[in-house]
């Protein structure tokens, strides 16, 4: 299980998102095999919808994997992912004691990828649905996995908190917006001191 900076950032980052509203498990074992998720999340049942995290709080109304890349996932990364996914989803119908779950209840992937590429979303069929933006590629519906391409996201408040995640020129922008938001933003101090650290 190799450290990175840029692992250790998107995990606390997420964390420090995510905590209010929800469950948040960093490593989160999966069951059966040495495997971690880098984050398990399952949003508090009593929490309204959090508006002010834009696309990150539209992707996290249900229990979830996130799974931070700051390179191009490869072929074997992502399917590694869908391999967690997959175990998370039984496990998860072995302690509601049920037979199958519907699709409703399965939970979801989300490969958030600093930068992605033609090739591997052609490989992984992603495909933009209608309702979603630009930079978020699904697969077939039966892997309940997106892979997110920051780098492609548009440069709106919507996806402000994900651009953070990104590299580069995405990043720089991303944390002047950040820097730009009023004093008393309740989240502004949180980040940008991760940033920082």
């Amino acid at each position: 299980m190799a450290q990175n900076s840029f692992d250790q950032l998107s995990k606390q980052y997420l964390e420090e998102f995510l905590a209010p509203i929800g469950t948040v498990q960093r490593q989160y074992e999966i069951p059966g095999e040495a495997k971690f998720a880098d984050l398990w999340f399952v949003p508090n049942p009593d929490t309204a919808q959090v508006s002010d995290l834009g696309l990150l709080g539209r992707m996290v109304q249900k229990p979830c994997l996130l799974e931070p890349y700051r390179n191009v996932p490869t072929r074997t990364e992502v399917r590694v992912s869908i391999m967690k996914l997959v175990w998370v989803q039984e496990d998860e119908r072995r302690k509601g004691q049920r037979e199958e779950l519907s699709d409703e209840e399965l939970p979801q992937l989300w490969i958030l990828a600093a930068t992605t590429s033609r090739p591997l979303l052609k490989e992984a069929q992603g495909k933009i649905q209608a309702g979603w933006m630009p930079g978020v590629y699904f697969m077939a519906d039966i892997l309940k996995t997106a892979i997110i391409a920051i780098d492609q996201l548009p440069e709106t408040e919507e996806t402000l908190w994900l651009r953070v995640l990104g590299r580069n020129r995405t990043q720089e922008r991303a944390i002047r917006e950040v820097l730009a938001l009023p004093l008393n933003h309740p989240r502004r101090d949180g980040i940008l001191r991760l940033l920082v650290s």
